[in-house]
């Protein structure tokens, strides 16, 4: 008997020896399969995005192909046509729209947010100031459709949000509807109620107020649609119970 249970034993060591040496052995041939797939890849397609580095570098220099112009307060910006329809699906379709233009009028941008758009747009770099003009730009982003810039603005508001000034970016966020500034705007106003300033500008422009309730309202459905959800779940799984 206790030869039979060694034997066994022995046998089943031996089948799992040979079972993770299965293993192995097809985990380097799954390593040596994509090894070689990846060098076709290479073969066939050097450089992926060789055209977009070099288009890149093309427009790096801002003072070539400027073949538009863009008027804000007066003021002529004169930019590529070509930059503008790739990255803004707003400005796409103005150009889009008006292919004969030579140069359209673009208002409720200042100069100097629309310039910094611009040295985004053509670096893909920022330099923040201060807060107040990061809300422009967060505005106009959202005007323009630039996602990737909206998102990075809104980064930078929610590192500079305090007690002085949460109400204000939870009106932004909600009017641009950016759901993370928003729910970081909304858990500065909850975590520090008693010291939220609240400013007179509130009381004399009503539809700040507005924003206001909106955003807390949009949060209160937020709550409510995942109470609903998790309810759901509990009620699934008690009928699988049963």
């Amino acid at each position: 008997m206790k030869n039979s249970i060694a034997n066994f034993i022995q046998e089943n060591q031996v089948l799992k020896k040979s079972e993770v040496k299965l293993n192995r052995e097809i985990t380097d041939l799954k390593r040596s399969l994509e090894r070689e797939k990846s060098k076709k890849s290479n073969l066939n397609f050097p450089h992926p995005s060789c055209f977009c580095n070099e288009l890149k570098e093309a427009l790096k220099d801002e003072n070539n192909f400027k073949d538009f112009t863009i008027m804000i307060e007066n003021e002529e910006i004169h930019v590529s046509k070509l930059l503008l329809a790739a990255r803004s699906p707003v400005l796409a379709k103005i150009l889009h729209d008006n292919p004969n233009a030579d140069s359209f009028n673009l208002v409720d941008i200042s100069v100097q947010t629309f310039k910094e758009i611009l040295k985004y747009l053509y670096t893909d770099k920022l330099q923040f100031d201060e807060i107040t003009n990061s809300m422009h730009l967060f505005a106009a982003a959202h005007r323009l459709k630039i996602k990737k810039l909206k998102d990075i603005v809104a980064m930078n508001i929610s590192n500079s949000i305090t007690p002085e000034n949460a109400l204000e970016i939870l009106i932004l966020s909600n009017r641009y509807e950016h759901d993370k500034l928003r729910q970081n705007a909304f858990n500065e106003v909850k975590k520090n109620y008693p010291k939220i300033e609240f400013k007179e500008e509130f009381a004399l422009q009503p539809e700040k107020v507005t924003q206001i309730v909106d955003a807390f309202k949009f949060k209160e459905q937020k709550l409510l649609r995942i109470e609903t959800m998790v309810q759901n779940i509990e009620l699934e799984f008690q009928n699988l119970l049963n």
